[in-house]
């Protein structure tokens, strides 16, 4: 099977890595928080 490129296949690539990358920031800034809640409740 072929795969058809077409002329938007980066540019689609690209904002889906940049979702996935605020998607891992914002995952980051919640463990930050859920572990400064853990220490402030330990």
């Amino acid at each position: 099977m072929k795969m058809v490129i077409d002329p938007y296949t980066p540019l689609v690539v690209s904002k889906l890595s940049d979702i996935l990358i605020l998607q891992h920031r914002l995952m980051l800034q919640w463990l930050n928080r859920l572990k400064c809640l853990d220490f402030f409740i330990g």
